[in-house]
């Protein structure tokens, strides 16, 4: 009977690291995301201003 517990004990722990490193990997894409937007944002604003600025 000890040896289920202990089993269970360790299988609860894995689980429990497996959904820690999950949730940070989607964390880290999420603030890659982030970054990549902004630099298009970015990128989208010079252009708006470059036509704006051509057009007058």
């Amino acid at each position: 009977m000890n040896e289920i517990k202990s089993t269970v004990l360790r299988i609860e722990h894995h689980q429990e690291e497996t959904i820690v490193g999950m949730l940070l990997h989607v964390k880290r894409q999420g603030e890659q995301k982030d970054s990549q937007i902004k630099v298009l944002n970015q990128r989208l604003f010079d252009v708006e201003a470059r036509t704006e600025a051509s057009s007058q």
